[in-house]
């Protein structure tokens, strides 16, 4: 999404300048983007990176993107 916007004329020119758009995204907004993620969070990270993600049966594909059930 932030790629995106940094290619649509109407939203700022630099990743930096789209993710601290004022009122873009609530994280950097409350400020919990700068703070350290969670052990939860963590661990959907690793979950995500796991193979059991390669496990999933694909139901669709837009671009470089699967979405998988």
């Amino acid at each position: 999404m932030v790629l995106n916007r940094v290619e649509y004329e109407q939203f700022p020119d630099t990743v930096k300048d789209v993710i601290y758009q004022k009122n873009a995204f609530e994280p950097v907004q409350n400020g919990s983007f700068n703070e350290q993620a969670s052990n939860e969070a963590v661990q959907a990270v690793e979950t995500a990176t796991s193979q059991w993600i390669f496990s999933r049966e694909v139901v669709k594909k837009i671009g470089n993107h699967a979405f998988a059930i």
